[in-house]
């Protein structure tokens, strides 16, 4: 199933406000309904795994490619060096949707499609002392990084989550990809049935709006409205 484009719900969204008396409608920006999109996004998300759903698949974003650095493993908060290093992620990971007090983060592994455990950081220690798994690959998140143990030379890792911001995710290791060809040809991470729950929580909460049966059920506008 094709998932819609950003650009096509806030479209909708933008198109269903301007046909209502709401005078103010004309005064919202685009990018604020893209905040709002990306916010219930992950509150429907939460509601539906809270509630005992598995991952939808059309959730998930990959990431590909991420640099892994050496650090020293006394970390950043102290000037002491160990003169022992620990890998990690180049910058700071987006930031994902918390799925039952667990990261949004659903897969690590290597370029080869060789998955790395992720394990919560306070396991790490008790982990590398485990008498038949001392030398495993692991992976763990602190701070916003993600911290891979014996990396055994990989320096380049994937992952996929649930990132709050759909837009950030895709943009994070592509350097070519800019918003506006994200808007307008990348697949948004939310399924079709989502949809109709989405729209009427931003038009109910956000702009007043109530019982408006979306425009573009077919997810399909083409309109064009001003980026600003």
């Amino acid at each position: 199933m094709t998932l819609p484009t950003l650009n096509t719900i806030v479209t909708d969204l933008l198109l269903i406000a301007r046909g209502s008396k709401l005078a103010a409608s004309e005064k919202i920006s685009k990018r604020q309904i893209e905040a709002w999109v990306h916010q219930y996004r992950s509150l429907l998300i939460r509601q539906n795994i809270s509630g005992g759903d598995n991952v939808n698949p059309d959730y998930v974003q990959t990431i590909s490619s991420i640099e892994l650095l050496p650090v020293d493993i006394a970390g950043s908060s102290t000037s002491v060096s160990t003169d022992s290093n620990i890998y990690r992620t180049s910058s700071k990971l987006p930031k994902t949707v918390n799925l039952r007090n667990m990261s949004g983060i659903t897969y690590v592994g290597t370029l080869n499609k060789k998955r790395i455990q992720l394990v919560p950081g306070h396991r790490v220690e008790y982990q590398l002392f485990k008498k038949f798994t001392p030398k495993d690959m692991l992976a763990y998140l602190e701070d916003g990084y993600l911290y891979v143990i014996n990396p055994y030379g990989v320096r380049y890792i994937t992952i996929r989550g649930i990132f709050e911001n759909p837009v950030e995710a895709a943009l994070y290791s592509n350097t070519t990809m800019s918003p506006e060809d994200f808007d307008t040809n990348s697949q948004y991470p939310i399924p079709t049935h989502m949809l109709p729950a989405l729209k009427q929580l931003i038009l109910e909460r956000e702009l007043g709006i109530e019982s408006v049966t979306p425009s573009d059920n077919k997810n399909d506008s083409q309109h064009k409205i001003n980026n600003e």
